[in-house]
């Protein structure tokens, strides 16, 4: 019943027809029409009136409260429909009246962001989510909320008033704050009234106990730090909800809910309050909302972008593995849910117990794991400025991007490069870059490399044209960016981050206590095999001139398919051949300590990650043809995985490689795919995570099956609908995906 009560109410959110839909946001539209004030203060404002006038959503059928109805199902925050009616035609009018350098990076950007685009006017080179700043892939601190509630940052902001002048910025801000953070606090008694109003429809005694536990709940937290695992549970998925409605940002993180209600759960054990049975169903009804609300079931691309954190160590360094990390994993497979997504934790002094729990999960075909490993992602944030203690923190968001929640935004998925493009535009100039009129944009494309004296060279020469393209796209970047605090300041989200109340800053000025962004390159494995084929065939073996292999690429290897094989046997990135991997390890390298330099909009810097989401497949076919073999369109590689033109031949190899090139110097996130026969065992799958651990793999993610499985799903898909693969930041059930990544995930490399 739950499932189908929520599920209809959900499909009618989405038609937006509802009378009353309308009428509440008539309400906020009026009251905003007549108040006047700073960007800030209207922010603030709009939390109130939204408080006001927004009608509490209870389902009678669940004990957790939190949807306000003024947003679409399928967000995780953004487009919430007040905070987009009263900021998106203020965000257009300011980024289109910027100076003429970012409305170049805007425009360019544009045509860069649309895979359906024709490949002759798209170029595949770089593209950001949105321009300037990464509104997406954020937490909020739920560290800080469990420990003081928000009364315990009321406290904190009055205490900063008392330092900051009255008519300084900071202290409008931290009034801003405040009045968000009593309008967060007036939504909730709003739920505990509309639940005890809700009794008399109650039908049977399950309805009215959780209706009963709503009422009580709601008139304690968020303004208070949860007293039970229940409360704990409602908490983090209020506050998820309501700052995501409020603020109009993408919150993609429920934290790390095994150390953060652990103790909760084992007081309401010890004192008889919880039952383990009762226990797992409040974890099945808090699991649930996700894909039903994003119709995960039957969706070709479920993308919740919501992301639960497991395992790993607190700040003193203590492996976190109890009760509840194994109930939530139980129920979420028992249930063969997609989301929330499972992102583990591990390192190579992991529990046994914890590491057979997820092999075993991996094994059964339930392929929903990102393992993120502490041993190497803990010393790449600290190697880049996060304090020890904090950098154990680490959760991760939207897929995998690492952020230390309550701390500040990573903006995980700051801005793409796609490597193997630079490279092709090195070698050949494209349709659309001779188009391009602006002096900006074209002064960051790469220059054309028509010879070189040797392979040195023109590796210096193709880096430099990287270089120039990174540090032209994050100036412009920086300069919408900076604009964000004007586009959409999010008062009430910065006051749950560390350092905002004390600076009196918005996190999009850079209050915050670290002020990140992530760079992201696609296509690794497909540029250093380009690379080395280069080096092979036109500087060692001098079997044809730069310029030649430059036409024959043009023409897509046209004529040429005798040479084309030859490149294809050539050795290859991810086979542990040390030839190859040191030009991968320089590569990366030379990246790394080049975009440590570059500055972001709020001061912070930025970091590297090697993690291309779906972006491998989707601009795979504004990829021209590349010296590695492949064609005109063909998939390039994805993260740090190897190319697909030759199937690595065993584990060993790929994770030889991985240690080869030192991915442990990044500091954002370098993610691993393999695809694994049912066979493998769970001792031996356990072993191979540990091995990863030791070849210092900082983000592995699994899927266990094999191709004719897959194949007959293709084939018959009623009988495999259960069938889950993991695709890049996501897993989704695999009869439900378009035949052509159908195709992709049956042509990966299956290692045996």
């Amino acid at each position: 019943m739950f499932f189908h009560n929520m599920k209809s109410y959900y499909e009618k959110l989405d038609l937006k027809r509802d009378g009353e839909y309308q009428k509440i946001h008539r309400l906020i539209e009026i009251d905003m029409d007549n108040f006047s004030g700073s960007v800030l203060q209207t922010k603030s404002r709009l939390h109130t009136s939204i408080a006001t006038h927004f009608e509490p959503v209870i389902f009678l059928d669940s004990p957790f409260f939190y949807e306000m109805g003024i947003r679409n199902a399928n967000s995780w925050g953004l487009q919430s429909k007040p905070v987009d009616d009263l900021f998106k035609k203020r965000q257009r009018d300011i980024i289109y009246g910027l100076t003429e350098v970012a409305k170049a990076l805007s425009d360019f950007n544009s045509m860069c962001a649309h895979p359906d685009a024709d490949h002759n006017t798209h170029l595949g080179l770089y593209r950001t989510p949105t321009p300037g700043f990464d509104t997406d892939h954020n937490s909020i601190g739920y560290t800080m909320l469990f420990k003081k509630g928000l009364s315990g940052i009321l406290s904190e902001i009055a205490e900063s008033k008392k330092r900051f002048s009255e008519d300084s910025d900071e202290y409008s801000f931290c009034c801003a704050s405040e009045e968000s953070i009593l309008a967060v606090i007036k939504t909730a008694h709003k739920f505990a009234n509309a639940a005890k109003d809700a009794l008399c429809h109650c039908e049977n005694s399950t309805q009215e106990k959780y209706m009963k536990m709503i009422e009580e709940a709601a008139d304690h937290i968020p303004e208070n730090p949860p007293r039970s695992f229940y409360e704990g549970l409602a908490m983090i998925w209020f506050m998820r909800e309501v700052t995501g409605s409020m603020e109009g940002i993408g919150i993609s993180v429920l934290g790390r809910v095994d150390l953060l209600l652990g103790e909760l759960y084992e007081n309401d054990i010890r004192y008889g309050i919880l039952t383990e049975a009762e226990a797992r169903e409040l974890i099945r009804l808090w699991l649930m909302p996700t894909d039903i609300k994003f119709r995960s079931f039957e969706s070709k691309w479920p993308e919740t972008s919501t992301c639960i954190t497991l395992g790993g160590c607190d700040s003193k360094g203590e492996f976190v593995f109890n009760d509840v990390t194994r109930l939530i994993i139980d129920e979420h497979c028992s249930m063969n849910l997609i989301a929330p997504k499972l992102n583990v934790r591990y390192s190579k002094n992991s529990p046994k117990e914890y590491l057979k729990l997820i092999s075993r999960k991996i094994l059964k075909g339930y392929n929903n794991f990102a393992l993120s490993c502490d041993d190497i992602v803990i010393p790449s944030l600290e190697k880049c400025g996060f304090d020890r203690a904090d950098a154990r923190r680490y959760v991760n968001g939207g897929c995998q991007e690492s952020m230390v929640e309550g701390a500040g935004h990573t903006a995980g998925a700051y801005m793409y490069i796609f490597l193997p493009t630079v490279l092709d535009m090195s070698l050949n100039p494209s349709e659309v870059s001779v188009n391009i009129e602006s002096e900006n944009m074209r002064g960051a494309l790469p220059d054309i490399i028509c010879d070189a004296p040797d392979f040195e060279s023109f590796y210096s020469m193709f880096l430099s044209n990287l270089k120039k393209l990174l540090e032209k796209a994050a100036e412009n970047q920086v300069i919408i960016g900076k604009e964000q605090k004007n586009l959409n300041p999010c008062p009430l989200f910065s006051s749950m981050h560390e350092g905002c109340i004390k600076n009196g800053k918005d996190y999009t000025e850079g209050g915050a206590k670290y002020n990140f962004s992530t760079i992201c390159f696609c296509g690794l494995g497909t540029l250093i095999d380009s690379l080395y084929s280069i080096k092979a065939m036109v500087f060692d073996r001098k079997n044809l001139s730069l310029k030649s292999f430059a036409d024959i690429l043009r023409n897509n290897w046209e004529g040429s398919e005798e040479l084309r094989l030859e490149c294809i046997k050539l050795p290859k990135y991810g086979h542990g051949i040390n030839e190859v991997d040191m030009i991968a390890e320089r590569l990366v390298e030379d990246i790394d300590s080049f975009v440590l330099k570059i500055r972001n909009e709020r001061g912070g810097t930025n970091i590297t990650s090697m993690f291309s989401y779906y972006l491998y497949k989707l601009f795979a076919k504004y990829v021209r043809a590349t010296a590695d073999g492949r064609k005109d369109g063909d998939l390039i590689s994805q993260g740090i995985s190897p190319g697909r033109l030759v199937e690595s031949r065993s584990i060993t190899e790929v994770l030889e490689t991985v240690k080869n090139v030192k991915f442990n110097r990044l500091s954002g996130i370098s993610v691993l795919d393999l695809v694994l026969t049912p066979n493998i065992g769970e001792d031996n799958l356990v072993a191979l995570i540990k091995t990863a651990s030791e070849c210092e793999c900082p983000n592995l993610q699994l899927n266990c099956l094999s191709r004719k499985q897959l194949t007959e799903a293709k084939e018959h898909p009623e009988k495999h609908k259960d069938l889950i693969v993991r695709l890049a930041g996501l897993s989704v059930y695999f009869v439900n995906l378009e035949a052509s990544m159908q195709d992709e995930v049956i042509g990966r490399s299956i290692i045996g």
